[in-house]
Order: structure tokens, then sequence, then C-alpha cells
């Protein structure tokens, strides 16, 4: 009885550590710099990941808050913190440290030239390549700095080839930098899979794992339930070939829909 409390009580805690760690993945700064190009389509796939309970900060250049509707973006985000073009007067690099997850909804050529360029003579772009080289997750959406969307024919862009060249070379560069880079109908879909991206869980590498893990009175790993709770956002646990794996262990597997794999 106190080995099943006990269980009982670990998994409790197991439970809100896992919860915080999920929380801190849903969270993200969203940086906008100003297209106005599928602004709507954007908006809505943020609105998603509200849905989905993201929470988020709200970074708006001064182009931005002129050209796009800021109380259309704060109704639809409500965002925690809003920092302004100056930054509140704080240094945009200071501002990324505080930050794992960033969205770019909206950028331009022109904060896409810089960044490519690696010369951030801006505020935008010396947040957003902060936030690469620190290797945190960016993901932005192309729709306004892409040569190839179609409205941009609609709107009486008519580019010849090397500067259509230029301008996907630039995309291309922020990719390589380790952004991911996408649109608006895929924008929710793949800022999900970033930041709450399926880890495999390996028992000789994960210390938090392998400190829930105990030892029988033969000497094998003992499976419980507060390892599997405290892993419920990776979907996968390899555990040692002899390990003993508790009944209440695998109806937590089963629950929270994760397999688990001997060596």
């Amino acid at each position: 009885m106190k080995i099943l409390i006990k269980e009982a009580l670990i998994s409790i805690i197991a439970r809100k550590v896992a919860d915080k760690v999920m929380d801190m993945k849903k969270n993200a700064l969203v940086v906008y710099t100003g297209s106005t190009i599928n602004f709507n389509e954007n908006l809505d796939e943020l609105a998603k990941l509200k849905a989905e309970g993201f929470k988020f900060s709200l970074y708006m250049t001064n182009s931005a808050m002129k050209y796009l509707d800021k109380e259309k973006i704060i109704n639809v985000l409500q965002p925690e913190k809003i920092i302004t073009e100056q930054g509140d007067g704080e240094f945009p690099e200071k501002v990324a440290a505080q930050f794992d997850n960033f969205i770019v909804p909206a950028m331009t050529i022109n904060t896409a030239s810089k960044l490519a360029a690696c010369m951030p003579d801006n505020w935008p772009a010396r947040l957003l390549l902060e936030a690469l080289m620190k290797d945190k997750n960016v993901v932005i959406s192309t729709d306004g700095c892409c040569p190839d969307n179609p409205i941009r024919e609609k709107l009486g862009y008519h580019m010849n080839q090397a500067l259509k060249e230029k301008l996907r070379s630039n995309r291309n560069s922020m990719k390589k930098y380790g952004a991911l880079l996408t649109v608006h109908d895929s924008l929710y879909a793949d800022s999900v899979n970033l930041f709450l991206k399926n880890q495999k869980l390996n028992y000789t590498e994960d210390k938090k794992a392998t400190s829930i893990m105990r030892q029988s009175d033969t000497g094998r790993t003992v499976i419980g339930s507060s390892l599997i709770i405290s892993q419920a956002n990776m979907g996968r646990i390899v555990i040692p070939k002899n390990a003993i794996v508790t009944a209440l262990a695998v109806e937590t597997a089963s629950k929270n829909d994760i397999e688990i794999i001997r060596e």
C-alpha cells in the first residue's frame, strides 16, 4: 500500500513538472515587421495556436503598427507583454533571451535581407539573429518576402529573374541559418510540430527519466507511472530489456498513447 501511495504522489509531482514543461513550450514571441500580404490568413493560424493553449508576447515595429491592424492583433493574441519598436528600453538581445520560441507571421523583404546578410542594423533583425545564433526555435511565414507569391503580381510587382533570385536567396539563407520557413496555411501546423516536437527518450541519456526509475530488490529497473507521465508529450519511451513495468505504468501509457519499447 505504501508503495502505491508513494507512486501516486510521485505521479502527481511528475505530472505537474510535465505540465510546466509543456507550458514553457507553448510560450512564444510573435514578431510583426510590417508586411500586409496574407495578414488575415496568418492571424487566423495564430488564433488556432491560441485555442491550443499557446501564450504570446508581441513585438511590433513602427511600420507594423502603422500598416497593420494592431487592435485586431492584440484581440486575437491577447499578449501577456507588448514590446515596442524601441523595446521599452531593453536591448533586442536581452528580449530574445526571454523566449525559446519565435513566430514571424509578417516578414518583410527588408528584414529578410538584413537577416540573410547577417547585417542586423534594425531592432527586429537584431532580435531574430540573436535567436538564431542561440539556436532557438524561429518560425517565419515568408508570404511577405517571397518573390513568387502570386499576390505580388496583383499588387503590381513584376520583377526580373535576377531580382527574384536574390530574394529567393535571402529566403533560403534564413532557412540555412536554422529558421523554419512556412506560409500562411501551414503556420499553425509547422509551429506545433517545431515547438512540441516529439523526442525519443533514451533512459541512458535522460537524467530526469533515470532519476524517476527505481531498482527492485532483484536489481532490475522498475518503470512506474511517474516516468510515463513525465514523458507524456514524447509519444514513446525506450526502457531496459529486463525492466519491470508496473500495471499502473502500463495503464498510464495506454491512456496517453505512449509506446513502451524494450531495448
